[in-house]
């Protein structure tokens, strides 16, 4: 029969434990890739001000301009237009996923323009709460 322990000594014995798969797990990473120790070893030598990595960022003139423009949240200020927007855009506003951006722009083609935002609730994926959530984020210019 086991010997009752106490807690104090089921945790030590359980940290033991857990530290032994652990320190096999080290032996067996130091001798399958030297190069992680070497390189290990060399961060541990080395003073601070050595181990900050250089930027490699290039210089303003030689960046080139980004591909895609950084797009903006809407905003009630800055609305998103229902009748412009494509499906990425889309899927900037509260509960819209790729799926329900893309039936969004499907409606539109097949309907045509969107008169009203209410007209969201008829597709379908948007009930009352996501579309109060996105009223003031959407309009029909």
């Amino acid at each position: 029969m086991w010997p009752a322990y106490r807690r104090r000594e089921l945790w030590l014995l359980l940290s033991l434990a857990a530290s032994l798969p652990l320190g096999l797990g080290v032996e067996w990473a130091t001798r399958g890739h030297p190069d992680w120790v070497e390189r290990v070893e060399t961060l541990e030598n080395a003073k601070p001000e050595a181990i900050k990595p250089e930027p490699t960022r290039l210089p303003v003139q030689e960046r080139s301009p980004s591909p895609v423009p950084a797009l903006k949240l809407p905003t009630p200020r800055t609305p998103l237009d229902l009748n412009r927007a494509s499906a990425v855009e889309l899927e900037r506003l509260p509960g819209v996923g790729p799926g329900l951006a893309q039936r969004i722009v499907q409606y539109r083609e097949q309907h045509g323009r969107f008169a009203d935002p209410s007209e969201l609730r008829k597709i379908g994926g948007i009930g009352p709460k996501k579309f109060d959530a996105m009223r003031e984020l959407v309009t029909t210019n």
